[in-house]
C-alpha cells in the first residue's frame, strides 16, 4: 500500500471514529440529555457555520484540524510487546512440566495416527494432565518448545491440510534413547596392531631346547 493510499485510509477510519465517538457523547441514554446535548450541538454548529461563512478563509484551518485530528484518531494503537511465558514450577508441577511426562502425554495422543493439529492437541493436553489445564495455548507452545518438540507449519492430518502441528514420527524419534556412546579410538586396540605385537615378540629358534640337553649329556 502506497503512503498516500496509507493516510487516506487512516483519515477515513479517524473520521468515522470521531463520528462514533460524537454519537455517543450525542446519546448518553436518556432522552433528556439527549435533547439538551442535541440542541448544544446544534447551536454551537450554527456559531461556527457563521463565523466560516463570514471568513472563509478559516474553513481552510478547520479542514486541516479535522484531518489532523482525524488521522490521530484512525492511527492503530503500537502493539506493546509482551513478555515469553515463563511456566512457573511448583513441587505439584515441575514432575508434569519435565520432557519425560511431556512426551509421555504426546506419545499417548499422538498413537495410532499421523500426528495432531495444534486446535486438537492443546485442549487434549489440557484434560491429559491437570497441570496443564491452566496453561494457555502460548504456554504450552513454549512447554514444546522448551523440551525440543517440533512444530510443522503446514501438515495434513485426517484429510485436514494447512494447519500447524506435531507430527507423530517427531515423537517416536524424541521417544527413541540414542545410541550408547563408543570407546574412544585411542583406549581400544586394532587388530592389526595385536598382529604387530605379537610378531615382534622374540620367539624360541627350532631344535633350541634339544641341542641344549644333547651338550649336557655328553
Amino acid at each position: 500500500m502506497t503512503p498516500a493510499r496509507t493516510a487516506a485510509v487512516r483519515i477515513a477510519t479517524g473520521s468515522g471514529n470521531l463520528l462514533r465517538q460524537f454519537a455517543a457523547w450525542l446519546m448518553p441514554g436518556t432522552v433528556t440529555d439527549t435533547l439538551k446535548r442535541a440542541t448544544g450541538a446544534l447551536v454551537l454548529g450554527w456559531f461556527l457555520a457563521g463565523i466560516l461563512y463570514a471568513a472563509p478563509a478559516l474553513m481552510w484551518a478547520a479542514a486541516g484540524v479535522w484531518i489532523l485530528s482525524a488521522a490521530a484518531a484512525g492511527t492503530p494503537p503500537a502493539a506493546e510487546e509482551k513478555p515469553a511465558p515463563v511456566l512457573v514450577r511448583t513441587p505439584d508441577t515441575a514432575v508434569d512440566y519435565d520432557r519425560a511426562q511431556l512426551l509421555t502425554v504426546l506419545d499417548e495422543i499422538t498413537r495410532g495416527r499421523s500426528g495432531i493439529h495444534l486446535v486438537h492437541l492443546w485442549p487434549q493436553m489440557r484434560r491429559a494432565r491437570p497441570a496443564y489445564a491452566g496453561l494457555s495455548d502460548t504456554e504450552l507452545r513454549a512447554l514444546l518448545a522448551e523440551h525440543g518438540v517440533p512444530i510443522t507449519r503446514s501438515m495434513t492430518v485426517d484429510r485436514v491440510a494447512g494447519r500447524s502441528g506435531v507430527k507423530r514420527a517427531d515423537v517416536e524419534r524424541l521417544l527413541t534413547p540414542p545410541p550408547p556412546l563408543s570407546a574412544p579410538l585411542s583406549d581400544r586396540k586394532s587388530t592389526a596392531d595385536l598382529h604387530d605385537s605379537r610378531s615382534l615378540s622374540p620367539r624360541p629358534e627350532v631344535g633350541e631346547g634339544v641341542n641344549e640337553s644333547w651338550t649336557d649329556a655328553w
